[in-house]
């Protein structure tokens, strides 16, 4: 059968659905699960609780917006970030847009107060968080980095581990290359600096040129690890 048509939600459908995911992360439930993290996690174990915790949110709220259609939870991201596809809503204006923001804004406050202990940090224009992003990327691309990668996998228990446990290894790596990055930028060279800097760049997940350079500069890390990205998406989806 045909796919069924997708039908955006109305401006205030748009920031109904907002305040309600964000409503549900201010749950108890979510606080403990992100405090338990917290407590016994580096940096890593921290940012992927807050990130497993939101996208678990927002799938279950993009299943009760059926008429978003099969690719409802990435058109739901686009559109919660203010993104392209939100203008297009009915009754939608610069207020709706700016009122999307705000809510991104706050989702972040509440995943860093409970999965980090901090606050969020100075509230970046998106000229400032494009140079945010712009410096991470250089430093991930820095010939010194890039070798220091080459060198952690060429010890000897590499070889004995999976694709994904390899490719924690690297990010942990890159968590501590960001936190350098990200002190020129004012943050503080901490789990909490970075989760700062980390979602200043989130506010803005349907901006081309900050998630373009991110991910590029990423999979390049990778190969340099020589980490087949194919097998490392297999084994993720394995583990799910």
């Amino acid at each position: 059968s045909a796919p069924a048509a997708v039908r955006l939600p109305s401006a205030a459908e748009l920031l109904a659905a907002s305040a309600e995911l964000t409503h549900a992360l201010e749950a108890e439930p979510v606080a403990q699960q992100l405090a338990a993290a917290r407590g016994g996690g580096d940096t890593l174990v921290k940012w992927i609780s807050c990130n497993v915790v939101l996208t678990q949110q927002i799938i279950a709220l993009a299943q009760r917006m059926p008429q978003l259609g099969d690719g409802g939870i990435a058109l739901l991201l686009d559109l919660l970030h203010a993104g392209p596809g939100a203008s297009s809503c009915v009754g939608a204006d610069a207020s709706t847009l700016e009122a999307l923001r705000r809510q991104v804004r706050v989702r972040w406050g509440v995943l860093l107060r409970h999965g980090f202990g901090c606050e969020l940090g100075t509230d970046l224009d998106l000229e400032s968080a494009r140079a945010l992003a712009i410096g991470v990327v250089d430093h991930f691309q820095s010939h010194g980095f890039l070798r220091k990668v080459s060198e952690l996998m060429r010890g000897e228990l590499m070889a004995q581990l999976s694709d994904v446990e390899k490719q924690q290894a690297v990010t942990r790596l890159m968590i501590i290359k960001q936190k350098e990055a990200a002190v020129l930028f004012g943050y503080a060279s901490s789990d909490e600096g970075y989760a700062q800097s980390q979602a200043e760049l989130q506010m803005y997940a349907t901006d081309a040129v900050i998630q373009g350079a991110m991910m590029q500069a990423t999979q390049r890390v990778l190969v340099t690890a020589g980490i087949d990205m194919q097998r490392l998406m297999q084994q993720m989806q394995q583990q799910q």
